[in-house]
């Protein structure tokens, strides 16, 4: 009897483990994203009142790609990629080289 069930959950241990491998390797290509260019950004000023703290600046090129240094504008204020809903600026921005 002991033979017969090691036999049968052999097989059963090996579909287990290829269905953890392909979630775990799906997971994985679904985090890679694309880097995204934006030619505007967000400044936080903390002496704006609140929900107009987020500022948005146009008329800048920067991207979220990590290998550059970070995004700011003429005043050299860091820039934020979102604002959510004027209060806070979230998601860090990167120069991006022409």
């Amino acid at each position: 009897m002991k033979t017969n069930f090691k036999k049968a959950l052999i097989p059963f241990g090996v579909i287990v483990l290829g269905v953890v491998g392909a979630f775990a390797s799906n997971a994985s290509k679904q985090s890679e994203k694309p880097f995204a260019d934006t030619t505007h950004g967000f400044y936080y000023n903390a002496s704006a009142p609140v929900g107009q703290r987020c500022v948005m600046i146009t008329d800048v090129l920067c991207s979220d790609s990590e290998v550059n240094t970070v995004c700011t504008d003429s005043s050299n204020r860091q820039l934020w990629k979102i604002s959510n809903n004027g209060v806070t600026c979230t998601g860090i921005l990167y120069k991006k080289d022409l």
